[in-house]
């Protein structure tokens, strides 16, 4: 069944609670046409099911418009979790994070993350899918930083909630009719290289099916992932970049009927004269 189309974007969401885990400490968010995200609690942190929740929910209420805001924002909703944990009383906590949101155009994205959560930007081009583009995970081998004693070089090097230790990833993208975007928390990105998640999009017709992300979900846990799998996928409906011209043009077209309208007035009130 294709997903609900809502403010030009078909999303598919999907998680599964971690092999031996009681809770599901992942949160996946979706406001049509304002924002997309994924976060993850951190293992090992105190309540990361809420530092998750905490965190998309701060997030989602003021969205920033550049990379110093996304900074300044996010140090907020650092201590915000912190102290909501504290206030817990279980101990310090955090979470990572992806995230992405449409601008003032539907071609126009903003991505911003923290930690090992991913986001991926597709392409179709001759009925097959390729890469635009990837965020690169802020683990502690991606940024070439020794890890903390028994912590895998793999392991997220920056957490919102305990004190961000790196600037958050920040980026601008331009989507197409049909492209699509794949929010995930390492449970299924881990699972699936970027080539072997082309696969699968090629497998996946449009229009997008509302059970996919449940589906890749399931591929992942097949695949040996242990942790808890979220995964949003969301797809540029045509119809959305059709609007967006066919406004553009209309307020264009509005203008000079304006113009022309002026222009005939001022004939006949003789404001122009020779």
């Amino acid at each position: 069944m294709p997903a609900p189309l809502q403010s030009g974007v078909r999303a598919s969401l999907g998680t599964l609670t971690g092999v031996a885990h009681a809770i599901n400490q992942d949160t996946i968010t979706h406001h049509p046409g304002h924002f997309s995200g994924v976060a993850d609690g951190v293992g090992g942190g105190a309540h990361g099911e809420v530092a998750s929740r905490v965190l998309m929910q701060q997030l989602s209420n003021g969205l920033p418009n550049n990379a110093v805001n996304a900074q300044a924002g996010l140090a907020t909703i650092d201590r915000h979790i912190a102290q909501v944990l504290n206030e817990l009383g279980d101990g310090p906590g955090a979470s990572v994070f992806a995230a992405a949101w449409p601008l003032d155009t539907p071609q126009h994205w903003q991505v911003l993350w923290v930690g090992d959560c991913q986001v991926t930007h597709y392409q179709c081009a001759a009925e097959r899918w390729q890469l635009a583009w990837q965020s690169q995970a802020q683990t502690y081998q991606a940024h070439q930083l020794t890890p903390p004693a028994g912590v895998a070089p793999d392991s997220p090097a920056n957490m919102v909630g305990c004190g961000m230790s790196l600037a958050p990833g920040w980026h601008r993208m331009t989507v197409s009719a049909t492209d699509r975007i794949v929010i995930a928390s390492d449970g299924f990105h881990k699972a699936f290289t970027p080539s072997e998640t082309l696969k699968l999009l090629d497998e996946v017709k449009a229009p997008l099916p509302l059970e996919t992300a449940q589906q890749w979900c399931h591929l992942a846990r097949q695949r040996g992932s242990q942790d808890d799998i979220s995964v949003v996928i969301l797809e540029i409906a045509p119809t959305a970049l059709k609007r967006s011209w066919v406004l553009g043009a209309a307020v264009i077209l509005c203008a000079l009927c304006a113009l022309c309208a002026l222009c005939a007035l001022s004939v006949t009130l003789g404001w122009f004269t020779t």
